[in-house]
């Protein structure tokens, strides 16, 4: 899959260390429900701090859990052992939210698993805490099997007869003891929720479920239907939900709400047990992950990929609280939220490492002593994997800086997915500049010109460690801007058009007159570039790669009515106006391999991507990468995450750590992906000789060593397999990054104003010099408007 995409078109975008004391922010936030207060470079002025509660006499995993009042309770899941069978039951517990011995509720009798029920597992699915005690939520899984009467098939003729089961209870125990007070009957409501969707079948699942304070309980099912329960146990009905429903929690005023997406997005919305209906929905954000019970001064709370937040559920107003990522806390192994009656606020985490489940209690630092702390603002338009978890160890280690950060694809919507990029885009340009930002699709040329960026080779060469023949120097030179870097990632990679050397020659980079040439050699390539490129996608792919040739922000000089550029509008009127799939599940690498077509877009991300390229020809490969009037054609670009660090950075020493700390080549480790290339030397040839490492196997009949295939590339019936990479493999793909020289040059607003005027030329109303005038004089008049 990740073949299909490099090669479907040119694409030219962008250790957990659970911390005792880390930084987080917090803000009260007027208006719109879930706004992210302030911008980027604000920040929101708090911090908090992240403090580990031991739970003593707890082993492995909490699997479900709620509070009331000031404690906690949880069940904890079978074990099993080297057979598969339970070596005991599912129990139930009790520990006080700030920590300490948890307790065994020892009169919790587990659901009993009826006779005949093979692998059977029981499990309790949600916890309601109520007035009058517990609701647990339980079932019994397993496989029953249907065996005709003198059966003789033996243990595995057997399994044609299975029959798997799962049954369902509700009960009412003890909170003190965990013994059992009531138990209701499911079937009739079951039925019900049957009856509301026919998709459901006999699959059906609780989702969630939860109490108000008089004890009526609320159970969603399939996230898409609701049933209600009274104190007593009385199945009140059931009740359909549009959208998708999968939570149900208790508010501060002792309402039940459910909470997920409906018709107008997300929402709490509070359930009416005596009307057996809802009240009113209390809107939440887009970007909210979770949904948690309220308490004090909170109705109730929610998070999403980085904040939580609680909630006033009278007047829909929110206010930020603690940053997971500033305290240390991974947003996905986060197993739980909580609020106590007395406002604390408590978070449990799944730690993988140790297998534990660990609760946290989270504090706003008293303003003196946060004072101390240096906050730095981070923005991105999308936070990675990768630079998640690089905050995450930054702000777990340091005690004098923390990292603040700001996702601003919140703000992307169905009809604007650009939207959050544009708004960061307007903010450093007037003047909000964070400390940090990922530079993926914004104007750095026009950065440069203001002034706004940090030279890092400054910061290189002040590193007591690094210099700058620690990277890949070659690409750091086609990065470059008049001779400073401005941005800089752990990966890199090369965007090319590749191509057959019998075809279209063996030397790299070409003019687009000696393309086209080539085109006009070959009229047996029913495609240029492939199935689906249009003249508007080649024209955008063809200036994202060289924005630069004809914008000079430093002067603020624009050539767009140059002969080349003029060319280049000609250059497209080769491809359809449509985007047209005339051969649906025809592979790019056979049309490539067959003629078919002239050159593939692609772009190199790690070392099986060029030995796809040699695979597919035969080692007959070129990278001649898109035309250009100086004949450079393959075009270098930061992969993954590339961090500009600004000017007016408040702690340029802290931002220069935080980003080293990808670089070194002891960063590269097995258990870190690095998206691209590694720039970093050491790490290239550590990659490097990976990739050579031949997998053997001796063949049993002839005894002969033969080489396992270290991987294939595919698509459709057509495919190809590859081998460990050979030396001159190697040394081809070194020479490529060599004689890479050109980078990407990317502006938003520009391509606007482009795509505006080339309308006309596409349809053929006017000329490519009359539309390269336009494009000349708009483009201008923007640039020094922008200086």
């Amino acid at each position: 899959m990740k073949h299909r995409k490099r090669a479907a078109a040119l694409i030219i975008t962008a250790a957990l260390a659970l911390g005792l004391l880390a930084g987080c922010g917090a803000a009260k936030t007027p208006g719109k429900p879930g706004a992210t207060p302030g911008t980027a470079a604000e920040g929101s002025g708090s911090v908090w701090r992240a403090e580990k509660r031991k739970i003593d006499g707890l082993e492995g995993n909490m699997d479900a859990k709620a509070a009331a009042g000031d404690k906690l309770y949880f069940s904890t899941a079978p074990g099993y052992d080297a057979e598969g069978e339970n070596t005991d039951s599912v129990q139930l517990w009790s520990v006080p939210l700030e920590g300490g011995t948890a307790e065994k509720l020892s009169g919790y009798k587990a659901m009993a698993i009826p006779e005949g029920l093979e692998g059977a597992r029981v499990q309790i699915g949600a916890i309601a805490p109520s007035s009058e005690g517990l609701w647990l939520y339980e079932t019994v899984s397993g496989t029953k099997y249907n065996l005709p009467e003198n059966y003789s098939g033996g243990e595995d003729g057997k399994y044609e007869y299975a029959q798997e089961v799962n049954l369902t209870s509700l009960r009412l125990v003890d909170a003190s003891t965990g013994e059992e007070k009531r138990s209701v009957e499911l079937d009739k409501a079951m039925e019900e929720v049957k009856k509301l969707s026919q998709d459901m079948g006999d699959s059906v699942f609780m989702s969630a479920m939860n109490a108000d304070d008089e004890g009526n309980v609320c159970v969603i099912y399939n996230l898409s239907a609701a049933a209600l329960f009274s104190p007593e146990g009385e199945f009140l009905g059931a009740l359909p939900l549009i959208g998708w429903w999968d939570s149900v929690v208790r508010l501060s005023d002792g309402r039940a709400a459910i909470g997920g997406r409906g018709d107008d997005g997300y929402a709490l919305r509070p359930v009416d047990f005596k009307s057996k209906g809802f009240g009113t929905d209390i809107s939440l954000p887009g970007s909210t992950s979770r949904i948690f019970a309220g308490s004090g001064m909170y109705g109730a709370g929610f998070a999403d990929n980085l904040y939580i937040y609680g909630v006033d559920t009278a007047n829909g107003q929110t206010t930020r609280l603690a940053g997971m990522l500033d305290c240390g806390i991974d947003e996905s192994q986060l197993a739980g939220i909580f609020f106590s009656d007395n406002g604390g606020l408590y978070c449990l985490v799944n730690n993988y490492d140790t297998d534990k489940t660990e609760l946290m209690r989270l504090t706003e630092l008293d303003p003196s002593e946060a004072a101390k702390i240096v906050t730095l603002r981070l923005a991105c338009n999308w936070l990675s994997p990768n630079l998640s978890k690089a905050v995450l160890n930054f702000n777990s280690s340091s005690t004098t800086a923390r990292i603040e950060v700001t996702d601003y694809s919140q703000y992307n919507n169905d009809k604007d997915f650009t939207a959050g990029v544009t708004k960061l885009n307007t903010e450093i340009i007037s003047g909000n500049v964070p400390d940090l930002f990922v530079t993926t699709d914004l104007p750095m040329g026009q950065y440069a010109a203001k002034g706004l960026l940090k030279d890092i080779y400054e910061l290189i060469d002040a590193d007591g460690e690094l210099k700058r023949e620690s990277f890949m120097t070659p690409v750091l030179k086609a990065l470059e801007t008049d001779g400073k870097l401005y941005s800089i990632a752990p990966g890199f990679g090369i965007v090319t058009l590749v191509g057959k050397s019998d075809v279209v020659g063996k030397d790299m980079g070409w003019t687009l007159a000696q393309m086209q040439d080539v085109i006009k050699a070959h009229p047996e390539a029913k495609y240029i570039l492939g199935q689906g490129v249009t003249r508007t996608s080649v024209l955008s792919d063809m200036l994202k790669g060289g924005l630069d040739r004809y914008v000079d922000w430093q002067s603020g000089k624009c050539s767009f009515n140059s002969q080349d550029f003029i060319d280049v509008l000609n250059f497209s009127r080769l491809f359809p106006e449509e985007f047209t799939y005339d051969e649906l599940g025809t592979s790019p690498y056979q049309m490539l391999a067959d003629g078919r077509q002239l050159l593939m877009p692609m772009e190199i991300r790690d070392f099986t991507d060029y030995q796809t390229c040699t695979a597919i020809t035969k080692g007959l490969v070129t990278f001649k990468g898109y035309p250009t009037a100086d004949g450079i054609g393959n075009i270098a670009t930061f992969s993954g995450d590339p961090l500009s660090i600004s000017s007016t950075c408040k702690d340029m020493d802290s931002a220069w750590k935080f980003v080293r700390g990808m670089l070194t080549d002891d960063s590269y480790g097995s258990a870190r992906y690095v998206d691209g290339l590694p720039l970093n030397v050491k790490a290239y040839a550590a990659a490097e000789a990976e990739a050579m490492k031949r997998d053997t196997y001796k063949d049993d009949e002839t005894g002969e060593e033969k080489e396992w295939p270290k991987g294939s590339a595919g698509w459709g019936d057509y495919s190809v397999d590859f081998y460990a990479m050979t030396r001159e493999e190697a040394d081809g793909l070194r020479s490529l990054i060599d004689a890479t020289g050109r980078a990407v040059a990317y502006d938003q607003n520009i391509m606007n104003i482009i795509n505006e005027e080339i309308q006309t030329f596409m349809n053929g109303t006017k000329t490519a010099e009359q539309t390269a005038s336009l494009i000349q004089d708009r483009v201008s008049l923007y640039v020094n408007e922008q200086r």
